[in-house]
């Protein structure tokens, strides 16, 4: 025979706390089961109109529980940064937007590449050159690691350099070292 528990409540009728125990048991992780014609005992009460009392819960719980607009606990640190029209609350769900903004004077989040080469890598992509001039990108991608989006960073910085340039086509040619500006 079932008992009551902290999961388990029995009601003997219909009563005002209906909404509550519902709401108790929705903000519970493991929920919780509620069960009506019930007496403290476990024992169920005849219900001669079921079809009724469903409706009448039904209903209750349609008008009476809705969601919560409150704010939550995070909710103060977004609306230091953001209006709340960045949310949007319908019946079933809260949608939120945030909007995508650069930092003012945040503009400039390039590589070490576009700030003088910290590391060393269009060096490296030089010796290749070098050392192999007919290398493709994806070659020097394999070699050194790099992907072949920051390849072609590096040889578009080195050709406006005057560092190298191409001989003949792209597919068919090599490149070439300006020794002067190595």
């Amino acid at each position: 025979m079932l008992q009551e528990s902290s999961r388990v409540e029995f009601k003997v009728t219909l009563n005002d706390k209906l909404e509550k125990e519902i709401v108790a048991f929705l903000n519970n992780r493991e929920g919780g089961m509620l069960y009506i014609r019930i007496d403290d005992e476990g024992c169920p009460i005849a219900n001669p109109d079921i079809d009724s009392m469903q409706l009448k819960i039904a209903d209750r719980i349609k008008d009476n529980i809705l969601p919560s607009t409150q704010l939550g606990s995070g909710m103060s640190r977004i609306l230091r940064f953001y209006d709340k029209s960045i949310f949007n609350i319908s019946d079933h769900f809260i949608k939120v937007v945030f909007p995508f903004l650069m930092p003012k004077g945040n503009r400039n989040i390039a590589s070490g590449d576009n700030n003088g080469d910290n590391n060393g890598d269009e060096v490296q992509v030089l010796l290749l050159l070098e050392k192999e001039p007919n290398i493709t990108a994806k070659r020097i991608s394999e070699q050194t690691g790099f992907s072949t989006r920051k390849i072609s960073r590096i040889v578009k910085n080195l050709r406006e350099a005057g560092q190298i340039r191409r001989i003949g086509s792209a597919r068919k040619g090599y490149w070439k070292i300006n020794k002067q500006k190595k």
